[in-house]
């Protein structure tokens, strides 16, 4: 969808959140300055919110961080 849409995955998924009424504030963490100027510039794009209204969760197992697997590398 980010693809057809001309987005990266970073713009979609901050474009989706940003969509969400409920939503006041995204935390985002970032390990270099790479990552935060990627970060800016993609919170800055103006998307259309209604292209992600088919992507909504209610599942605990995807969007509670603590539910996730831990990654032991």
């Amino acid at each position: 969808m980010a693809k057809s849409q001309g987005l990266t995955p970073l713009e979609a998924a901050l474009g989706f959140v940003h969509g969400i009424e409920e939503v006041d504030v995204v935390l985002c963490g970032i390990r270099s300055k790479n990552e935060l100027e990627q970060l800016v510039k993609a919170s800055e794009k103006e998307l259309d919110a209604t292209v992600f209204q088919n992507f909504g969760l209610n599942d605990p197992k995807v969007i509670d961080p603590s539910n996730w697997p831990v990654n032991v590398s």
